[in-house]
Parts: structure tokens; sequence; C-alpha cells
């Protein structure tokens, strides 16, 4: 039989072990992000049921106006803006994947400083209720929406400046990502006033 010391320090070991392991779990669901310097301990999914529904098809010309990897890519070109002029950049990066093979978006370690991707779930706590660099993921793994032909979602960067920005893009069929560029952006700053 166990001493009542020795029960009390497996309790304490114990307890310390599940709140170490819950603040690595809160680390893994943000994609790492918040901690300058930090590798992604997790990649956040963003599947089928974040998608955007009651769309028509596909438009057969899509990949002509957009960054395409393989069948994943990034229609149009959007703008960038400012909610505050303290304010990250804020650029919509819609997201489209024709077929059902997942794809895997990565900020570039160099890039993590000044870039995240942003979904709906990112809370906008900037200046002018923008969104921060610090809130964002540094991966997202967009999982379609099976038996459906495309699937498109909304997301976005928040941008420490206009200057291009580099993203690792890596379908589950591919073994290195592919790098693409985006932007550089204009970008314009909402007046509140």
């Amino acid at each position: 039989m166990r001493s009542a010391r020795t029960r009390l320090i497996l309790l304490s070991l114990t307890s310390v072990l599940l709140a170490s392991a819950c603040e690595l779990a809160r680390d893994a669901d943000r994609g790492g992000a918040g901690r300058p310097g930090s590798e992604p301990s997790d990649i956040t999914v963003w599947g089928c049921e974040h998608a955007i529904r009651g769309v028509g098809p596909l438009n057969p010309a899509w990949r002509a106006e957009a960054t395409v990897v393989g069948d994943f890519g990034f229609p149009d070109d959007f703008s960038g803006m400012r909610r505050h002029e303290d304010a990250d950049v804020e650029v919509k990066l819609p997201v489209v994947i024709e077929g059902d093979t997942a794809v895997t978006v990565r900020v570039p370690p160099h890039e993590r400083e000044r870039v995240a991707l942003i979904l709906s779930d990112v809370p906008r706590l900037g200046p002018g209720n923008s969104y921060r660099i610090e809130d964002g993921y540094h991966a997202v793994r967009f999982e379609p929406c099976i038996n459906k032909g495309w699937t498109w979602w909304t997301a976005g960067l928040a941008l420490a400046d206009r200057r291009e920005t580099l993203l690792d893009v890596m379908s589950g069929r591919e073994q290195r990502p592919t790098r693409v560029t985006l932007g550089p952006w204009e970008v314009y700053t909402l007046d509140r006033g």
C-alpha cells in the first residue's frame, strides 16, 4: 500500500502533466500561432462543415483567374485593407478544391512574423476590430466535402505589410509542398470618420 505522502506526490505529478497536456492542446488548436518563433505542433483541420453552401456549379474557367496547385486554388486577386491605421493588413483569400483530396496550406517559418492564415474562428482583437497576425494560424488542412465535385471556403491572411507573401501548398498526393507567391496587394484603410 502506498503512503499518503506517495499518493500526494503522484497526484501532484498527474496534475502537472495534465496541465502541460492541456497547454499543448491549446497551442495545437491554434497551429502554434501566438508564440513567436515556435513551430506548429499541429495543423488546424478545416473541413466540409465550414465550406460555403448553396453555391452553383464551379466555373470551368476558374483556374484561369486563380493561383493554382493541382486541384487547389486561391481564386481572384483581392485588395488588402486596414480597419485602422495601426492595424495589420487583412486580405480575403477564398480557397477552392476541385475533387476530394485534402490540401494543407502552411506559412513558411521565415514568414510567420509577418503572415498568418485567418479562418472564421479567429477573433478580431486588433485596433479597429481587426485581425492580428499573432491570433491567426500557421498551417491549415482544408478537407473537402466527399462526392461533391468541388468545395469552397472563405479564408484570409493577416499581414504586417503589403509585400508579396509566400505560402507552401501540399496536396494529399504530393511528397513535397509547392511554394506559391501571392500579392503584393493594394491596401486601403477604412475611413470610420
